[in-house]
């Protein structure tokens, strides 16, 4: 994440048989996020611990993702 200034949104494409997507529009993401996208730049141990650690790797919180940016094909 070295220039988050000027990202409108993301896109994610999944590799996998049926190729889904999700994208994330930023003022969306930002408004789910406790923490500004400078925050995250600039803090790597935040990212790991709330992004990472915190949503990635708990099925939980990746499901509530799912949920406000549903998976599109």
């Amino acid at each position: 994440m070295e220039n988050c200034d000027n990202v409108e949104q993301v896109t994610l494409r999944m590799t996998s048989k049926d190729e889904r997507s999700v994208t994330f529009k930023r003022k969306q993401l930002e408004k789910e996020l406790p923490h500004s996208f400078k925050e995250y730049k600039d803090d790597a141990a935040l990212w790991q611990k709330e992004l990472v650690d915190g949503v990635v790797k708990s099925n939980e919180k990746r499901q509530d993702v799912y949920k406000t940016f549903p998976m599109q094909k």
